[in-house]
């Protein structure tokens, strides 16, 4: 598996597609280097990520606690199987 460590967009570029083009060459990318799966960890209550990421196909496959300063939350490890393309 390869991870995807950081996706983020400014306000002003959110819904204009770019995320979803970034994410298509992401995996596009990781198919091409032979990767099987592409896995990613993204904060429980970030609604928009956690939406955007199932569009795409990823699921949970695990939970984490994070504490951040005074605060504890989950971190939800998702992931999505790649086709790899054999040649």
């Amino acid at each position: 598996p390869v991870e995807l460590a950081r996706l983020y967009l400014l306000h002003d570029f959110k819904r204009r597609g770019i995320g979803s083009a970034l994410m298509r060459a992401i995996m596009q990318e990781a198919r091409r280097c032979g990767h099987e799966s592409l896995w990613l960890v993204v904060w429980e209550r970030n609604e928009q990520a956690n939406g955007f990421y199932r569009k795409f196909g990823f699921g949970r496959v695990g939970v984490r606690s994070k504490t951040y300063r005074r605060s504890t939350g989950k971190e939800l490890i998702l992931a999505q199987a790649l086709q790899v393309n054999i040649i």
